[in-house]
C-alpha cells in the first residue's frame, strides 16, 4: 500500500510528529496561501527523509467558507487558482490537494453559502474551478481531489454542484481521494444499536471501496480516520484495533492508496500498524 497523511494544523506539536513516520508517505499539509505552504515543505523536507512528497491544501478563512467548493467566497476562490496559475508547466510538480467539502459546519461558512447563492456566484465559482482543474497541468500541478462518500450525496449530484470530479483522462487527469473515515460512525451510536451502525458503517465502507476502483482504479484512494480531531473539534477518534481493520479491510478489497487524517495523532502505535501493510 501507498500512503499519504493529511495535517490540517501544521503547528509545530503536530509537525514534531514526524518523527514517528519511519516509514515512507506524502505529507499534505493545510495552508492559507502558497508561500506559507512552501515555509511548512522547507520544514517538512528537512525533518523527515521518509517523506516522499509534500501537498498543498489550500484552505480559507471560516468567513469565506473554508474548503475549496463553488459556495465558497469567490474572491476567496480567486485568490487561491489566481496565485497558482502564476506557476509554469516545466516548474517543479507540485501535489495540489482540492478539498471541495461543503461550507455547512460553521455559522460564518452558511452565511457565506447563502450570498454566494443569492449573488449567483456560485455558478461563476463552479466554472472558474472546474476550468482551473481542468487545466491544472499546465502549472505544473498533480491534483488530488478529497470528497464526501458518495452515499451521503450520489456521486452525479456532487459532480453538479462542483464538489465532485470525474478522474478519467478526458476529464481532469486527476486522483480522487474519499472520507471514508469510520470513526464517524460514533457519532450516531447514541440514536442506535452499536452493532448494528458498525455493520451498516462497514457495509458501506466496503461498496465504496468497491464502486471507487472499479470506476477510478488506481486513481482512487480510501480515506481513513481520525487520528485526532480536525477543524470541528469533535470528531472521534479511531482506536488501534479500528485502525488496523479499515487497513485490512481496504487490503482485502483491493485498495493501495490510502488518505490518513491526520499527521498530529500519529504515534508509535498508529506507525507501528500502517508498516504491516506497506507494499
Amino acid at each position: 500500500m501507498k500512503f499519504a497523511i493529511y495535517e490540517e494544523f501544521p503547528e509545530d506539536k503536530n509537525l514534531g510528529k514526524l518523527v514517528h513516520m519511519d516509514f515512507p508517505a506524502d505529507i499534505i499539509v493545510a495552508s492559507k496561501n502558497l508561500r506559507e505552504f512552501q515555509d511548512f515543505e522547507r520544514q517538512i523536507k528537512y525533518t523527515n527523509s521518509n517523506v516522499q512528497r509534500v501537498g498543498y491544501w489550500p484552505v480559507l478563512s471560516k468567513e469565506e467558507g473554508y474548503w475549496m467548493s463553488p459556495f465558497a467566497k469567490r474572491t476567496a476562490i480567486e485568490r487561491i487558482i489566481s496565485e497558482l496559475e502564476e506557476r509554469l508547466k516545466d516548474d517543479e510538480k507540485l501535489l495540489l490537494k482540492w478539498d471541495a467539502e461543503l461550507p455547512l459546519a460553521f455559522r460564518e461558512s452558511r452565511i457565506s453559502l447563502y450570498k454566494e447563492l443569492r449573488s449567483l456566484n456560485f455558478l461563476k465559482n463552479k466554472a472558474r474551478i472546474q476550468n482551473f482543474l481542468k487545466q491544472h497541468s499546465d502549472y505544473g500541478l498533480d491534483l488530488m481531489t478529497a470528497e464526501w462518500p458518495t452515499f451521503m450525496l450520489p456521486e452525479l449530484f456532487q459532480e453538479s454542484i462542483g464538489v465532485a470530479f470525474n478522474p478519467g483522462f478526458n476529464e481532469y487527469n486527476s486522483e480522487k481521494g474519499r472520507m471514508l473515515y469510520s470513526s464517524f460512525r460514533k457519532y450516531f451510536y447514541s440514536i442506535s444499536d452499536k452493532k448494528l451502525i458498525d455493520n451498516l458503517f462497514y457495509w458501506f465502507y466496503k461498496k465504496q471501496i468497491r464502486k471507487g476502483l472499479k470506476d477510478y482504479g488506481e486513481r482512487f484512494w480510501v480515506g481513513i480516520g481520525c487520528l485526532d480531531t480536525g477543524i470541528l473539534k469533535t470528531e472521534p477518534i479511531t482506536t488501534y484495533g479500528e485502525f488496523e481493520q479499515d487497513l485490512r479491510l481496504a487490503k482485502i478489497y483491493g485498495a493501495e492508496r490510502i488518505l490518513i487524517f491526520r499527521l498530529g495523532g500519529l504515534n508509535r502505535e498508529y506507525s507501528s500498524i500502517i508498516k504491516q501493510y506497506l507494499s
